[in-house]
């Protein structure tokens, strides 16, 4: 791998992956400046690191898929750059757009009717 848009979309993706780590293990508390940050995840600590859990599952997903997938463009794609970096990027906004916003199984929140009144 010697193209050098698939350093950087590797090296991106590998960001992705570490940024992730710590709303999984859930070692962000609730603050301004880092995570799922909306009224409703500032307003309880449970909602916060359910929902940051959710986000970071997604976001090294989205990481593995951009690193996997640029290292097998540079292996596809060689000697062509410029269609090498276009590859990366669909990837890139497709898993990552996708994969933040999907549902992963089983993280529905256990909310009653009565609660969610």
């Amino acid at each position: 791998m010697k193209s050098a848009p698939a350093i950087r979309w590797v090296a991106a993706g590998v960001v992705f992956i570490l940024i992730s780590i710590p709303p999984i293990l859930e070692k962000v508390p609730p603050d301004p400046w880092y995570g799922f940050r909306v009224a409703k995840t500032l307003s309880d600590e449970r909602i916060w690191y359910a929902a940051n859990r959710m986000m970071g599952h997604g976001t090294l997903i989205s990481g593995l898929v951009i690193v996997v997938g640029a290292t097998i463009t540079a292996k596809l794609v060689r000697g062509d750059p410029r269609r090498a970096n276009r590859i990366c990027f669909l990837i890139f906004t497709c898993f990552f757009g996708g994969g933040t916003g999907a549902r992963l199984p089983g993280a529905e929140p256990n909310v009653s009717a009565e609660q969610s009144l």
